[in-house]
């Protein structure tokens, strides 16, 4: 397990540290001033504190950017009338722009101002590495969603009196990632300077290059249409660079969250999980899909039923999970286990029946026969994973599949699957399927002969392992075509396609019309369009 300890967050008065970082800072702004927070007389400590609460414990993106769009896009959780706006390809600007609208005056900010103010600073050698890659992990969302955008120009209105901020080339923001992530592997060192405020790592060096270079195996294989030599040397250089990737599930890159009350419309305190608020906060739960179930019910993947659970009424508000009850078992004795056809609960009919259980009978019905989320992911102080082993694992076995390794890929696979189902058991703490089904499970699911169909099995794997992941699942999907999802026809299409980026924020048009408009000219189409393809999504 990681070196997280729930009570050193809460200790870290992190309420008082966002509302100090947070109180100039205007959301809607892109570049502002960041004077008088900004400086050096700031703790970078408490800035990288502030930077990794942030990216899974704000409710405003994991709702709008995760849930409501990139979950369904992934056609992965559905269920709820939000995420009929990914599933049915809906536009919503004050919705699709939650990510960009959230970052670029907040982590990136943050980011930005740790570097300027350690870099050359022989005793701060080892934040300002770490910060490279927070930027490079944060960036990397945020290209992959939109394509060109502001990168070498973000968040230099202090340092560079820059308010108005270019749109990059992704394919040059990439190439600097890719040597950002270079530098700070090499530059890292447990002989500098202790890092203090991690809640990654608790300051632990050696898990930092392993992130550093698994995130840069990840960004490697996300280029392989546009520029296959490109992603197979920096695949090569990922696992050989100092510190190696990810070796155990000890590596993963977990935030533990605590559990804080909440109420509709209070987005400030970063200590609770985002994503389980939003699975909390509305009068519809969250239901595995279709598509999902369907898939490892045929493959007999023992994580379906840790994943999704049979309950017999829908989450209350507010994160009142006691009152749920446990009907998986009586669900499976009439067969009953089903995934729930993409977009809103009541397009799904289902003829109701009753379940029976410690002498109580439950009519169950279309609203809560399909599989919901387990209660694990939407407990309030439920741990928000950014990056897996797992990952790691299904990354490499894909890069020997192409040539990229050398190595067997079969056994990466496999590793791969037990590492998925470890995690889900000891980070999340999901009851654990007997030591035979996980044992026949990851034995007997060879990674076939055929390199298209190992490519599906192991990117269909992925999905999986990015249940909670919106961005990363979607962004996945698009670079390698599996698992082999169908558009949704709905007469509330805005869309003839399934989505391939994120449209611009509209604010854009009007402060940074300049540079937004240079950058919609480079499409083919010359047109913003959520039809159009990134960089690295080569048809």
């Amino acid at each position: 397990m990681n070196k997280i300890n729930p009570i050193k967050f809460i200790t870290v008065s992190l309420f008082s540290m966002v509302m100090l970082l947070t109180s100039c800072n205007d959301f809607d702004k892109l570049n502002q001033n960041p004077d008088a927070v900004n400086s050096q007389s700031v703790n970078p400590g408490n800035q990288l504190t502030y930077i990794q609460a942030s990216l899974s414990g704000s409710r405003y993106e994991q709702w709008r950017t995760n849930a409501i769009y990139t979950m369904g896009f992934s056609q992965s959780i559905t269920g709820s009338w939000s995420f009929s706006h990914g599933g049915y390809y809906i536009k919503n600007d004050s919705y699709m722009d939650g990510l960009w609208r959230a970052e670029y005056p907040r982590e990136i900010k943050e980011c930005v101002d740790i570097i300027g103010n350690t870099e050359g600073d022989e005793s701060k050698i080892n934040i300002n590495a770490i910060a490279r890659i927070m930027k490079v992990f944060i960036f990397h969302r945020l290209t992959d969603l939109w394509g060109d955008i502001p990168y070498f120009d973000a968040g230099q209105a202090y340092y560079k009196g820059i308010y108005a901020a270019r749109y990059d080339k992704q394919e040059d923001i990439y190439n600097d990632f890719f040597q950002e992530l270079d530098l700070a592997t090499n530059t890292l060192s447990a002989d500098k300077d202790v890092i203090t405020g991690d809640l990654f790592f608790d300051g632990d060096i050696t898990q930092w290059q392993k992130f550093a270079n698994s995130l840069r195996l990840r960004l490697a294989l996300r280029v392989w249409k546009a520029d296959p030599e490109l992603a197979k040397s920096e695949a090569q250089k990922a696992v050989a660079a100092t510190g190696g990737v990810m070796t155990s599930i000890s590596d993963d890159v977990v935030l533990k969250h605590a559990e804080v009350s909440f109420h509709h419309g209070s987005y400030l305190d970063l200590r609770g999980n985002g994503l389980s608020q939003v699975f909390n906060v509305g009068s519809e739960s969250a239901y595995l899909t279709a598509p999902m179930v369907n898939y490892m019910e045929a493959i007999n993947d023992p994580k379906l039923l840790m994943l999704g659970r049979v309950y017999s009424k829908q989450i209350l508000r507010y994160g009142d999970i006691s009152k749920l009850v446990d009907l998986t078992d009586e669900a499976l004795a009439i067969d009953s286990i089903m995934g729930m056809k993409m977009g809103p609960s009541y397009d799904f009919s289902l003829n109701p029946f009753v379940l029976t259980k410690d002498g109580e009978s439950y009519e169950m019905t279309n609203i809560n026969a399909p599989l919901q989320l387990a209660e694990e992911f939407r407990r309030l102080e439920a741990p928000y994973t950014h990056f897996t082993y797992a990952e790691v694992e299904f990354l490499i076995a894909e890069a020997i599949t192409r040539g990229y390794l050398s190595g067997n890929a079969d056994e990466h696979f496999k590793n791969g699957l037990q590492a998925s189902i470890d995690r889900l058991i000891s980070i999340y703490e999901c009851e654990s399927p007997s030591e035979t089904a996980i044992s026949d499970f990851v034995s007997g699911y060879t990674l076939s002969a055929d390199n298209e169909t190992a490519l599906e099995q192991i990117n269909s794997q992925l999905w999986v392992n990015n249940l909670l992941n919106g961005p990363e699942s979607f962004a996945n999907w698009r670079r390698s075509g599996y698992p082999k999802l169908k558009f949704i026809q709905n007469t509330a299409n805005e869309s003839t396609i399934i989505p391939r980026r994120l449209i611009y924020p509209i604010e854009e048009q009007s402060v940074n019309h300049a540079n937004w408009e240079e950058a919609v000219k480079r499409f083919p189409n010359g047109i913003d369009s959520w039809e159009n393809r990134v960089w690295w999504d080569k048809e």
